[in-house]
């Protein structure tokens, strides 16, 4: 207690020596602990606009700043009274080599430089995966994509990417714990003032729903794909956008499990996730839809009455018996 003055050894500025004394210990006991005793601890239930705390064990130590480039933050030690500047900066120290290890291993190959013997044909490629977590449209390079070589191709996958029909892909950053660490990163460079839990996948889901409005390149940093409230990994999205491509090869398709249970998303999710595909569909009985492609508007058209003329002709062609128990 300040206002009580005391000579004694329980007098304040004895206390504070003693306490001194006790932080050296810890501090020397914490720049000789092993960097895997360093975490961030379960950040699930982090707000977007809370700092990310870096633990020791299970006690707060230091804090991510935002620093020069999204994916290299600034890990600080917490301020203390009783830490000296020169103890903060061996804090510091030891965090940030902590920081760089952790994104360097987790987030292979993103803080990587280019390799200078990279084909010119896919260098402009690896770069932006590189800079957009390792995801990014095939849409602006879809010339590119239809002359590339084999050689080419060969050189994307040892760097990790693979080639899908709507994006460039990195499968090793699409895990629990990468997922996480880009969103830390994201959330630290980008500094949001939302005070709504950031949105997670848990257990591993390929799919979740969520209330949060987070900007576009928040969802695509996490690699997950964002239409009405629904969202989905971009490696899933690619598995069932092949899976109707192969259906669509033998004429219209009808909703169905394979195409569901993959992502884990009901008939009016797939609708549009069939619809960010490319594809139109009709709702027919039993309220399933058949999706196809068509291009031209005037021929969905025309497509759509032709289907509603023979619904109504084929109800025509039923004959009554007068004789059976339905004819009433």
């Amino acid at each position: 207690d300040k206002k009580i003055f005391s000579q004694s050894l329980f007098s304040i500025s004895n206390i504070k020596k003693s306490v001194r004394n006790m932080i050296n210990e810890k501090i020397e006991n914490f720049l000789n602990a092993p960097l895997k005793s360093i975490s961030f601890g379960d950040i699930t239930k982090s707000k977007v606009k809370d700092d990310i705390f870096i633990l020791w064990g299970e006690e707060p130590i230091g804090k991510l700043k935002k620093g020069k480039s999204i994916y290299k933050p600034v890990a600080e030690a917490l301020n203390s009274e009783y830490l000296s500047s020169e103890n903060k900066l061996l804090v510091s120290a030891k965090l940030q080599k902590w920081l760089d290890n952790e994104i360097s291993e987790v987030l292979h190959p993103l803080n990587k430089e280019l390799d200078e013997n990279l084909n010119s044909e896919i260098r402009a490629i690896v770069y932006n995966c590189y800079e957009n977590f390792g995801n990014y449209p095939t849409e602006k390079y879809k010339d590119s994509l239809r002359v590339i070589t084999k050689e080419s191709k060969t050189q994307l996958s040892k760097l990790g990417i693979r080639i899908g029909a709507k994006y460039f892909y990195i499968p090793n950053l699409l895990k629990k714990k990468p997922i996480e660490y880009s969103a830390i990163l994201w959330k630290t460079f980008n500094e949001s003032d939302l005070s709504d839990i950031l949105p997670l996948p848990t257990n591993g889901r390929v799919s979740f729903e969520t209330e949060v409005k987070m900007p576009r390149d928040y969802w695509q940093s996490i690699g997950y794909l964002y239409i009405k409230n629904f969202l989905f990994r971009i490696d899933v999205f690619e598995k069932i956008f092949y899976i109707a491509r192969q259906k669509i090869k033998n004429g219209p398709f009808l909703e169905s499990s394979d195409l569901m249970n993959p992502i884990g998303c009901n008939s009016n999710q797939l609708k549009d996730i069939m619809v960010f595909c490319g594809f139109q569909y009709i709702t027919i009985s039993d309220e399933k839809k058949l999706f196809f492609f068509n291009s031209d508007k005037r021929e969905t058209k025309k497509f759509n009455n032709k289907i509603k003329e023979k619904k109504i002709s084929s109800k025509l062609k039923i004959k009554k018996d007068p004789n059976s128990p339905f004819a009433v």
